[in-house]
């Protein structure tokens, strides 16, 4: 006879829904019979050898979900460590039954799926015959085990169901909809996207890109192989230190690089995948991305408070060419002071937008506009041509379409200009005598020269910041332009 279990009335809620812990168990659980699924399906030997193990897999291991959610060794004051099937089966079944719970579904057919194993792997049989009737017990075992004991079904067990970011919800449910429909590629891309999103706004990414810019730009245009292993060193200590396994990390960048252009937003050489796109393809992508992101969402990535929050009332608004360069992801955006040297990260949202800033930086000379207001009221803007000392830029999202670019930069000396109040601003084309004298030097398009004035105006005890020059601007401004 066995042993009856003396339970405390009403202490059993049933069904209970799942916390995060345990809504992850049931999404591998799941796994575990959509692996059988995808290899009972061949009708080869092999492939059914290898269903039956999944689904003997998937149920024990239901079955150790149930009884840890329930807390039934806790309750019945004993330890489930029997390996036997059957011994689990009818250990939650009797707690079930003595709790009022729901009857376990399909208990005695489960039973068998641990001989059928047993039978299969020392090789008695080949389990063709029983193979799809075990399919169709274990969904039906899972599909009410989810709706009696959790209060959920399948189409809540999707890895996207424990992310909080809704940006990456989303692409994560296109995903899972791609696979389903058999559009790989897609949930591939999706998948990417998903990635590239929980990347970029992630905290450490944002602390790491601080001290990755400067160097980057110094390194670029005179280094450009040691940029690239830079780079590299960078993404592999960014990764490393947010726990991601890199074997698997370097795999799905290779799938990264086959992604045709059609896909992507960058113009980078990509390699042209000479097959079909495959579920595998997809699962892997879509798994990485999943558990990768969930380990990143599980660290805690909270600010130390170090200063006590205030309200900002200052707005700047400020353009690079006429472009504006503070209406995409603006609260990442900042600028830098590095040794005599500014700096300046920000994000546009186009590849046309990139190209014409970086095409001027190359050419080492920028206009920049700048607005400032306090509580909605414009304070200063002004207008001044950079000197371009370093750059860097990238693609880091590919949707919504966002590009990264580094400016390093020290201002061109008298090409300031004050709109708001120009009477502050003195241009020295219109001096005359002794005060045009002064800025003699000041000739074509020579930026060292126009420095080496500044310096000297500096010793002369007078303010050469309010002085600008309307036709050096001109030169300079057709200069960066051819």
């Amino acid at each position: 006879m066995s042993e009856s279990y003396a339970q405390p009335a009403g202490i059993v809620v049933c069904p209970k829904a799942p916390d995060e812990n345990i809504l992850r168990q049931l999404i591998r659980a799941n796994l575990f019979i959509e692996h059988a699924r995808s290899h009972s399906i061949s009708g080869l030997e092999f492939d059914n050898m290898i269903a039956i193990h999944n689904l003997d897999n998937a149920v024990e291991y239901m079955l150790r979900i149930l009884i840890g959610h329930f807390d039934v060794e806790n309750l019945v004051n004993k330890n489930f460590e029997t390996c036997e099937l059957a011994s689990l089966v009818g250990e939650f079944a009797k707690f079930a039954k003595d709790n009022g719970m729901p009857v376990l579904p399909h208990a005695a057919a489960l039973k068998t799926i641990r001989s059928q194993r047993n039978l299969v792997q020392h090789g008695m049989i080949n389990p063709v015959a029983d193979i799809r009737m075990s399919m169709q017990h274990v969904d039906k075992f899972f599909d009410n085990s989810l709706q009696r004991y959790f209060g959920i079904t399948k189409q809540d067990l999707q890895f996207s169901c424990l992310v909080t970011d809704l940006q990456v919800k989303n692409k994560l449910q296109e995903a899972e909809k791609a696979i389903v429909e058999g559009r790989y590629l897609d949930a591939v891309v999706n998948s990417r996207d998903a990635f590239d999103y929980a990347l970029f706004t992630n905290s450490l990414y944002q602390h790491e890109k601080l001290w990755r810019s400067p160097g980057i730009a110094e390194t670029k245009e005179k280094f450009s192989e040691l940029t690239t292993v830079l780079s590299d060193m960078f993404d592999m200590l960014l990764m490393s230190s947010r726990a991601v396994d890199m074997g698997k990390y370097y795999r799905y960048k290779e799938y990264m690089d086959y992604i045709p252009a059609e896909h992507r937003k960058d113009t980078a050489i990509h390699r042209e995948l000479t097959r079909d796109w495959n579920k595998a393809d997809a699962d892997f992508c879509y798994g990485f991305v999943c558990n990768t992101l969930l380990t990143w969402q599980s660290i805690d990535t909270t600010e130390i408070d170090l200063v006590e929050p205030r309200e900002n009332p200052y707005e700047f608004k400020w353009k690079f060419e006429n472009i504006d360069c503070d209406a995409t992801f603006e609260e990442y955006s900042c600028m830098f002071a590095l040794n005599q040297k500014l700096g300046r990260l920000f994000y546009v949202d186009s590849k046309d937008k990139a190209d014409v800033i970086i095409e001027h930086a190359r050419k080492g000379l920028i206009l920049e506009s700048t607005e400032r207001k306090k509580d909605g009221v414009t304070e200063f803007k002004t207008e001044e041509i950079e000197q371009v000392l370093g750059y860097d830029y990238r693609l880091v999202i590919n949707d919504p379409e966002t590009w990264e670019i580094f400016l390093l930069f020290i201002p061109a000396p008298f090409t300031h200009k004050n709109l708001l109040e120009p009477e502050k601003s003195i241009d020295i084309d219109t001096l005359e005598g002794n005060d045009r004298h002064l800025f003699d030097d000041l000739n074509d398009s020579d930026v060292e020269a126009a420095n080496e004035l500044r310096r000297q105006l500096i010793e002369k005890h007078m303010q050469p910041d309010q002085y600008y020059s309307s036709s050096f601007i001109e030169k300079l401004r057709t200069a960066s332009q051819q």
